[in-house]
């Protein structure tokens, strides 16, 4: 899988832990599928600005955050 969707995914389930919330919880908080946010969890899925935004929400983090994080863990 591409380094950048890897390094995104990584960050999203540190964000997701960081606050302490279920896939569940998050994908009922974002309105996104669960099934579709696990696959963004997981990194096998790109995950587009927009549901990029919707978690970040849900996570109650700005999106550049997440993104500038995951660019920290970047090889």
């Amino acid at each position: 899988m591409d380094k950048y969707v890897v390094a995104a995914a990584a960050e999203l389930r540190a964000a997701q832990a960081r606050a302490q919330l279920t896939d569940t919880a998050l994908a009922e908080r974002s309105g996104i599928p669960t099934v579709t946010l696990r696959r963004y969890l997981k990194g096998t899925r790109d995950t587009p600005v927009s549901a990029l935004f919707k978690i970040a929400d849900a996570l109650g983090i700005s999106p550049g955050r997440l993104l500038d994080d995951a660019a920290k863990n970047l090889d």
